[in-house]
């Protein structure tokens, strides 16, 4: 729905709803709190910016587009790689049954991981405060997941592991961190759930 707004008696300006003063005269409304989260907001970035800090925008719009983007090609990559070792099974003498146990196990991780990334999207989407939660135990769900499968990989067939994995992992786990920072730290993101309970139901905060 729209944003609720009331308006100043000293000067006529429609402000938000829960806003401690006018944004146009400063002049402090008669039923504000005396110490609210959104009225620390509207002191720190004015009710202009919190008033549209109420939508989605910003890098806050970018990661869900990214997200969105990424249950997308997760599905198609699930579905191609699919046909590739179900044809590869049919038709390589040396794809053992180890080895397309391990392709069925990407395929559903792929499929998993498309999942929630949409599942995610819709969360934020509907500002719902256990979003950061579920971003954290997938998160590292995945990323025990890709350990386990890297182990398995090894004990099956003996070659080496591929720096470039151990990197991507790497990269996973810092991307935890930084992803769970904004979403903790983000004004823009506060604003939106509408307070930080998002923050209290997390696993972790930073």
């Amino acid at each position: 729905g729209g944003i609720s707004v009331k308006k100043c008696e000293k000067c006529g300006a429609d402000c938000f709803d829960g806003a401690i003063i006018c944004y146009k005269c400063k002049e402090r409304f008669a039923d504000a709190a005396e110490d609210t989260e959104i009225a620390e907001w509207t002191r720190k970035i004015g009710e202009d910016t919190l008033s549209r800090y109420k939508s989605m925008g910003g890098w806050l719009l970018f990661f869900m587009i990214v997200n969105g983007l990424a249950a997308l090609k997760g599905f198609i990559d699930a579905g191609n790689y699919y046909s590739l070792f179900t044809a590869l099974k049919h038709t390589a003498t040396d794809m053992t049954p180890a080895m397309w146990t391990l392709s069925m196990i990407a395929v559903a991780t792929l499929v998993a991981s498309a999942l929630v990334s949409g599942i995610f999207v819709i969360l934020v989407c509907a500002r719902r405060s256990i979003f950061l939660k579920i971003y954290q135990i997938t998160s590292i769900a995945s990323l025990l997941l890709s350990a386990a499968m890297m182990a398995v990989t090894y004990a099956v067939s003996g070659a080496p592991l591929n720096a470039l994995v151990i990197v991507t992992l790497c990269f996973g786990v810092a991307g935890l961190f930084i992803m769970t920072l904004y979403y903790c730290r983000s004004v823009r993101v506060r604003v939106y759930m509408g307070g930080e309970e998002h923050k209290r139901r997390a696993l972790f905060r930073l």
